[in-house]
């Protein structure tokens, strides 16, 4: 709807019940979603750490041994 008028009052009322429709439908549909989605977020990434930080060990312990084979066999154990 699109009201055009040169009164004030009715102008500021317009203006003031599009604010609350927004914020009805910013609280009640895209902050719940995006709660979610950040939790899910952060559920994601506290179960990956630990195998993200047996790969950054494996890959020092890698780099470390060089091209020694006996090194290398130690690194997979």
């Amino acid at each position: 709807m699109f009201l055009v008028t040169r009164n004030p009052l009715l102008y500021l009322i317009g203006l003031g019940v599009s604010l609350a429709i927004t914020a009805v439908i910013y609280f009640a549909i895209v902050k719940p979603q995006l709660d979610t989605a950040n939790q899910t977020t952060r559920d994601a990434i506290r179960q990956a750490q630990p195998a993200l930080n047996r790969g950054s060990a494996e890959l020092n312990c890698v780099q470390r041994a060089g091209g020694d084979v006996t090194k290398l066999q130690a690194c997979s154990r």
